[in-house]
């Protein structure tokens, strides 16, 4: 069950923030007072089964984003991280257009993070997925045939994000989970530009980490500014993917190790240099690449990357174009 609080008129330099608890033997609204990390509007999403929760006052922010402790006043675990789910600012949308990438933003609560995973592996991982075409298709397009998935790319975070990216009508064409067990091989450097059967390339890439991602079990890697050019792809072999970026690393920052928890996120666009190393870890390494873009732009959906049963979804907004199969409301 997830609650949505939504803001009433705050004085200066707070956030009124009103939400309801449902009681087996009462019915009431509960007013606490956060003080926001970053801008309004704000809205907060807590995923947390049958738990009842309320807010302590005192607010923290560190480098994964917005986060608030908050109790249980039932329900078996003392304390849960609750997401504080806003649009961008108007200085990370900047920042992403500055770089081509943003992250990692913390989107989904670790408690909740640990349930999914569990799900993943005894429902999704163990059975074949909707695509013939994808070799290894248990990690591909999973969303349109497990319900909890499409749940958790409709969550109220990850639509307010995609909106600040895309605008208001935003379309989820593709997913992928990103399996990297121990000893598991590089991923070269590279552009999706290249890979994607899309017209116009425009892409957002949502890469969710489900497992722990560090240096040792291989983390995304990314240069920033990158994606101010298009790089040349020649054949490689012995790597997760069979074509490697050419360019020189003269005149480019270094790359940026993007290591995160479960729960975390960063955002990238189509052209952003970006790989990961081997694992040389005992730990898997596993990520969803949750891949957005907007109705205007025409996806082959009959191609080798998908298939003819595949259909986008509207994340959020109209399809005011026609141009792509969708999956009915």
């Amino acid at each position: 069950m997830a609650w949505v609080a939504r803001p009433v008129m705050p004085p200066p330099g707070w956030l009124e923030v009103m939400y309801g608890i449902v009681d087996m033997e009462a019915h009431g609204v509960v007013l606490e007072r956060i003080q926001p990390c970053r801008e309004l509007p704000l809205l907060v999403w807590i995923g947390c089964g049958d738990d009842h929760v309320r807010f302590d006052t005192k607010d923290t922010t560190s480098r994964h984003g917005r986060q608030v402790r908050i109790s249980m006043l039932r329900g078996r675990n003392k304390s849960m991280t609750a997401c504080i789910s806003a649009p961008l600012t108007r200085g990370q949308v900047l920042e992403y257009y500055r770089d081509g990438y943003l992250g990692p933003i913390m989107v989904v609560p670790p408690e909740d993070m640990e349930q999914i995973r569990r799900r993943i592996d005894l429902e999704v991982f163990s059975s074949a997925g909707p695509n013939p075409n994808q070799h290894g298709s248990r990690i591909h397009c999973r969303h349109l045939d497990h319900p909890f998935l499409m749940d958790l790319l409709r969550a109220p975070v990850l639509i307010d994000i995609a909106r600040s990216l895309l605008g208001d009508d935003v379309m989820v064409w593709s997913s992928n989970f990103w399996v990297k067990p121990p000893g598991g091989t590089a991923v070269p450097w590279h552009q999706d530009i290249d890979y994607w059967p899309l017209n116009p390339q425009l892409n957002i890439t949502l890469w969710l980490a489900i497992d722990p991602t560090n240096r040792e079990n291989g983390c995304l890697q990314v240069i920033p500014t990158s994606h101010r050019s298009r790089y040349e792809h020649r054949q490689v072999a012995g790597q997760m993917l069979d074509r490697e970026a050419q360019f020189a690393s003269d005149g480019l920052p270094a790359p940026v190790p993007l290591e995160m928890q479960p729960g975390e996120c960063v955002l990238f666009n189509e052209r952003i240099l970006h790989h990961s190393a081997p694992n040389v870890s005992s730990q898997r390494r596993t990520g969803l690449g949750i891949r957005l873009t907007a109705p205007f732009v025409h996806v082959d959906q009959d191609g080798p990357v998908l298939y003819p049963a595949h259909r986008c979804v509207m994340l959020t907004g109209k399809d005011r174009f026609g141009l792509n199969r969708l999956l009915e409301a």
